[in-house]
């Protein structure tokens, strides 16, 4: 967690002088393109404020605040990135097409680089980084998810402007503005596309996960078949509650044990069930509550003196 809280400061403080770069950028060159990029570093830092702060309660570990954790706190932070992402980006779409009805009558181009490399620069080595925390976690948290997409889609972004830009100057040089104007609407739409299509599989992957659902039919099948394969170990079944937030199962069992049963042999069935979930499922949260048995204990009456 120590290591997304760097990736995280990083990120945002990096983010606020480039946010303003691009927007002179933008206004000096008079390119849709640019302007559009720092629309999205600004909606970027509003929410990598969120985030900011969100990893800080993360990691205050306090168990009597957050005594189920903070998860959600992550969750929110995607939600709203791509909830943001959604809006923004049919504005850009919108503009973009109008601006192949009344193209400008010239963009510097030249000045558009002044932005755009450090941009490319910042968010080559954010992804590289991002890239090397989601391969060392098994399950990735969902803000360290939502910053690699941030990372990727600004990459590619910034990447397509770079060479499509570098590409428009030389034809401005070769004395063809007119079909070098129209570059900058075309790069604006397609950004403007592909914001729009992350923002909505952010929106929706974040959505599951800060809502509660019951696990599928097929879910429940194999969790049975858990309790089949360990039918031995226990004398009957009590409640069985189960749910899902995003990727993650919640399984809480109640089982009756054998009233000869100890507290180490409870302890082995938990982490033998718990282990047969997590061969079937890849985030799995297993809890068991045993329950006394009904079977009566049988008391054994004391020795009585014998009768001369």
């Amino acid at each position: 967690m120590n290591d997304l809280k760097r990736l995280i400061d990083w990120a945002f403080y990096s983010l606020i002088p480039l946010t303003l770069l691009s927007l002179a950028a933008g206004l000096l060159s008079d390119s849709l393109t640019i302007l559009t990029v720092a629309i999205d570093s600004g909606l970027s830092l509003i929410v990598s404020y969120f985030a900011f702060y969100s990893i800080r309660v993360v990691l205050q570990q306090n168990v009597f605040s957050f005594p189920y954790g903070t998860g959600k706190l992550e969750n929110f932070s995607s939600f709203l990135y791509g909830s943001l992402m959604i809006p923004t980006s049919l504005f850009i779409l919108y503009f973009s097409i109008s601006r192949f009805f009344s193209p400008p009558t010239d963009i510097n181009f030249g000045m558009t680089q002044v932005s755009t490399i450090p941009q490319f620069l910042r968010s080559l080595i954010l992804l590289v980084a991002a890239s090397r925390l989601i391969r060392k976690e098994k399950t990735p948290s969902p803000m360290l998810e939502s910053y690699h997409t941030n990372f990727h889609v600004a990459l590619v972004s910034d990447l397509t402007i770079l060479v499509a830009f570098f590409f428009a100057f030389l034809l401005v040089q070769w004395d063809m503005a007119r079909i070098a104007n129209y570059i900058d609407p075309v790069f604006s739409l397609i950004i403007g596309v592909y914001m729009l299509y992350h923002g909505c599989r952010l929106l929706v992957a974040n959505f599951k996960s800060l809502i509660n659902l019951p696990l599928p039919e097929s879910d429940q099948l194999k969790i049975m078949s858990v309790l089949a394969r360990n039918f031995d170990k226990y004398d009957n079944i009590g409640n069985l509650y189960t749910m899902s937030s995003g990727r993650t199962r919640f399984v809480e069992l109640e089982l009756v044990l054998p009233s000869n049963t100890d507290i180490r042999e409870v302890a082995a069935l938990r982490l033998a069930i718990e282990k047969d979930l997590q061969e079937l499922f890849e985030d799995i949260r297993f809890t068991l509550i045993p329950l006394p048995s009904a079977e009566p204990v049988p008391v054994v009456a004391p020795n009585q003196p014998s009768v001369p």
